[in-house]
């Protein structure tokens, strides 16, 4: 009997899916209560992107905090329970090329030559940024250790504590607020000409916090002093009330403040007359304005709540409490975290939001400007910018002077660099000094310009002496895997070789296409560790954790690069050993790998 074949989905496929939702589910926010389960959704869920916030709200619009597998196991003492349904959202999986390019001097920033008058070139690995599909849970899907608590729940609704989030909204306003007895039923206004907003005398408190954020909001976006000729066009009367409102809506939501008595019904007209780039860059300027204020009342209200306990107690130790973000899990996608985790440790942590954020979108943006040949095409990466619309957003979201700054940061200005070759660095830190893990590969490739006499002899016999290591020191690691009783997991990672060049961070798609396999001989087990998995009831669920622990949170003896596509885990479960390829989308189990 023959089998139906089995159409093959390919990351594009699933991101093309996801997609398709997302532009359809657009179109039918403005329908009914949609609109208003979407702002409820992105004021628990006001830092996280548009696609993603919009996600949720089609999926499981009543969550209230999400993240992975693995983080609600090993951050919060939770499970997912049996048979819940994950949330699929867009993470990043961000895998590296290498490619060949002219040598840059660092101090000169003009082009290296040889001897002859050549550019010189060399080649460099490169971090590509893309996405996939993951699925994250709601907390409501999970049982165990209760959460911790925010930090802020006694602002919110409690008329008691007015004053105080009244005066964080002042702080918090790019313009002055003041009170006056307005004339014909308006609540409040901003004043375009002087830069003020006015409110309403003898309004009730909830009421007056209302007008004031839907204030700040037009001080925000519709300020015309702002803009910047045609980069800016003046927004029609309806759209600026529709984001005010919707941003004052957002906010109120997110502290407790009642928002009953608001209505969205005029929505459905507004966005019927509107193209999906148009509803989208107003739902994104909605997102991202209510985000920022939500943001500057916690950093104003939280650090205020500090002073106050400091205050109190002067004798005690500064509070170890940490804000709202640091309390919250926001790792629902699998973001590389090491760096706030420096910053937090340094006392950093207000320095690294102020500026993260802008450094790395523009970074971001810069890099994919540069990026050669790399277009959204049949032979391209789906899912990711092209070089063009990177190009038009560097120019447009990055300020000048910031990318200024991320230019020159790149130029070292250490004088003794200028005295030493690249070679005469290599062997400084590579073999005069002892070999730490992670620069052996470098070595095996350092290209000594002189292959004359006994220093390319030396060379040569330390790097097959050190391969020679290697190679031992992986067989023993190996079989320790295969013949241990213990469950285990083993990440195998492609060997840095010119061989493996046009298949390194590849799909099985494509390798089928090229004719090739995946070969043991190709690959480097380069770690293993000892993990109980008797509870573990699904394997691709199982499977997503650990690409999620060893992208967010490796073990810090882990020297690889964060796992990506063409990687393989072997699990050994109960004595048998399953291989699995890290595909474009998902795992692949692989039928034969190696001895397993």
């Amino acid at each position: 009997m023959l089998m139906p074949e089995i159409e093959k989905v390919t990351a594009q496929d699933r991101i093309n899916e996801i997609t398709d939702k997302l532009e359809k589910g657009i179109k039918e926010l403005f329908e009914g209560d949609k609109f208003r389960n979407y702002l409820n959704t992105m004021s628990k869920f006001h830092d996280y992107s548009f696609n993603n916030t919009l996600l949720i709200a089609m999926q499981k619009p009543e969550a209230t905090l999400v993240a992975g597998f693995n983080a609600w196991k090993n951050k919060f003492s939770r499970n997912v329970n049996r048979g819940e349904k994950g949330i699929q959202i867009f993470a990043p999986a961000p895998y590296k090329i290498r490619k060949e390019q002219t040598k840059i001097d660092k101090d000169t920033g003009l082009p290296v030559l040889d001897k002859n008058g050549k550019p010189v070139t060399e080649e460099v690995e490169v971090k590509i940024p893309a996405f996939k599909v993951v699925s994250v849970f709601d907390v409501s899907q999970t049982s165990g250790k209760e959460l911790p608590t925010l930090g802020v729940d006694e602002l919110k609704g409690n008329v008691q504590n007015y004053e105080k989030f009244f005066e964080a909204l002042k702080s918090a306003a790019p313009v002055p607020i003041s009170f006056e007895d307005i004339k014909g039923g308006a609540k409040g206004y901003f004043d375009k000409e002087r830069n003020t907003i006015a409110i309403n005398e003898g309004m009730s408190e909830t009421q007056t916090v209302k007008t004031a954020i839907h204030e700040i909001a037009h001080s925000i976006l519709h300020n015309r002093s702002l803009m910047v000729s045609d980069l800016d066009k003046p927004k029609d009367r309806n759209t600026e009330e529709v984001e005010a409102e919707s941003i004052a809506y957002t906010v109120c939501q997110h502290f407790g403040i009642d928002t009953s008595d608001y209505s969205f019904a005029y929505v459905a007209s507004w966005g019927s007359g509107k193209d999906v780039p148009e509803l989208k860059a107003s739902l994104e300027t909605i997102r991202a304005t209510a985000n920022d204020i939500i943001k500057k009342l916690e950093d104003i209200l939280l650090g205020r709540q500090k002073e106050q306990v400091q205050d109190k107690t002067p004798n005690q130790e500064k509070s170890d409490a940490v804000s709202l973000p640091e309390t919250t899990d926001h790792s629902a996608i699998p973001v590389y975290l090491k760096t706030i985790k420096e910053a937090r440790e340094l006392g950093e942590l207000d320095l690294f939001k102020e500026n993260e954020s802008e450094n790395r979108y523009c970074n971001t943006v810069l890099s994919f400007a540069v990026m050669e040949n790399y277009h959204m095409s049949e032979n391209g990466y789906g899912g990711i910018f092209d070089a063009d619309t990177a190009l038009k957003q560097a120019l447009e979201k990055c300020p000048l002077d910031r990318i200024t700054y991320l230019v020159a940061s790149r130029v070292s200005a250490n004088e003794w660099d200028k005295r030493f070759t690249d070679n005469v660095h290599k062997w400084a830190d590579n073999i005069i000094l002892p070999l730490p893990e992670s620069v052996k590969e470098d070595l095996r490739y350092v290209q000594i310009n002189d292959h004359s006499g006994l220093v390319n002899m030396l060379a040569e016999k330390i790097m097959e002496k050190q391969l020679e290591i290697d190679n031992t020191a992986e067989k023993n690691k190996e079989t320790a895997f295969l013949t241990s009783d213990d469950d285990m997991i083993a990440i195998y990672q492609l060997k840095h070789t010119p061989e493996n060049h046009d298949i390194s961070f590849t799909g099985l798609d494509y390798l089928e296409k090229m004719g090739k396999v995946v070969n043991r001989d190709n690959y480097d087990l380069v770690y293993s560790y000892k993990e109980d998995l008797s509870g573990i009831e699904s394997m691709p669920v199982f499977l997503e954790s650990i690409f999620e622990k060893f992208n967010m949170d490796h073990p810090k003896d882990f020297e690889g690069h964060s796992l990506s596509v063409s990687d393989v885990v072997a699990v050994k479960k109960d004595g048998k050993i399953s291989a699995h390829f890290v595909d474009s989308v998902g795992f692949k189990e692989l039928t034969q790998f190696g001895q397993i």
